[in-house]
């Protein structure tokens, strides 16, 4: 009977490790993850994936970088969440407005007119004998 038992327990382990071994080699690695989603991240056309990076560790997908609207960041986790064996998604991607080009090139054009507006003033004193490190206007 102990020589049953003890069988009997020596097959019940290796049934328990056989089922474990096969749900672990079913799970897929984090670095499968990751680039699933990262190939998911660049091939969507609502995503610019080119300031995302993604960092996986056992299962849980963690996002980080910059993307250019709400929408995006939203986006980028719905299709992290997608990929098999994700666990969870944390997402910390930065909303960053892209430069206003145009607003910047009215500042830069107002700031060199300042600048040679003082330039011409400062050369107007020296002509008239007046120097801004020796002398008071």
């Amino acid at each position: 009977m102990r020589i049953l038992k003890s069988k009997l327990g020596l097959w019940a382990a290796a049934l328990v490790l056989a089922s474990a071994g096969a749900s672990l080699a079913s799970a897929p690695s984090d670095a499968w993850i990751t680039t699933k989603a990262k190939l998911a991240l660049i091939t969507s056309d609502n995503v610019s994936a080119s300031h995302v990076n993604v960092d996986t560790t056992n299962g849980q997908v963690t996002l980080h970088g910059k993307v250019a609207s709400a929408t995006e960041k939203a986006e980028a986790e719905r299709l992290a969440k997608g990929i098999d064996g994700v666990k969870s998604v944390r997402n910390m991607l930065q909303v960053v407005t892209e430069p206003r080009s145009d607003s910047v090139k009215v500042a830069d054009d107002s700031l060199k007119d300042r600048v040679q507006k003082a330039r011409g003033l400062r050369d107007r004193r020296c002509r008239m004998g007046w120097h801004p490190f020796t002398s008071r206007p």
